[in-house]
């Protein structure tokens, strides 16, 4: 492995449990995404978009203020895992609300993906920053962007290939899962940070 991949024997675990890491989040933000469009553009005009990326920005900005200040009193792990349980608790109220007919579900939804996958990706950036000094992070990013890739392939394949056997709820209820392979690999990708964080 250590003649094809820049990744040295003691690595090999971390940087597997990391790769699994974005793979996981990118697979996760591309069955999200068609849904989102979908449920947005089939209740909504259209020319409401621009409104939906303003609001989106506004949100955005809301959050990264509150995940900094919570940065400077709680550990990264503990932002990381609470962020998790947050998407998981939203996600299981999508999955009910997705049979009703709620007016603001189509904005809230759109807001909450866009929102999500740059949270997501951001925070599993910041693990790696835990993680990997940057001697490592110029051999090892690499690895974990064609994890990242992988996964985004993945997850647009199985959003198109299952859209059209598995309803909305059951697409849904993939995430949470993956959510919850998030939380496991995170704690364990934890005890691998270096001794000065």
């Amino acid at each position: 492995m250590s003649s094809l991949l820049p990744v040295r024997r003691e690595e090999r675990l971390i940087t597997a449990i990391m790769f699994f890491y974005v793979f996981g989040v990118l697979c996760f933000y591309y069955i999200l995404d068609p849904l989102r469009k979908s449920l947005f553009l089939s209740s909504i005009a259209s020319r409401q978009l621009p409104y939906a990326y303003l609001l989106t920005a506004f949100f955005a900005g809301a959050i990264a203020t509150l995940t900094f200040k919570l940065g400077r009193r709680a550990s990264a792990i503990s932002i990381l895992t609470g962020t998790n349980l947050a998407l998981i608790g939203s996600l299981f109220y999508f999955r009910w609300s997705m049979g009703q007919s709620f007016w603001y579900l189509p904005w809230m939804f759109f807001i909450y993906v866009k929102i999500v996958s740059v949270l997501s990706t951001t925070q599993f950036w910041t693990l790696a920053g835990y993680i990997y000094d940057n001697r490592q992070a110029k051999r090892i990013y690499a690895v974990l962007g064609t994890g990242a890739g992988a996964g985004a392939i993945t997850g647009s394949y199985v959003g198109g290939f299952l859209r059209g056997i598995l309803s909305v709820p059951s697409m849904i209820a993939i995430c949470i899962a993956i959510c919850f392979g998030l939380i496991v690999l995170s704690q364990i990708a934890w005890r691998f940070r270096k001794a000065e964080s």
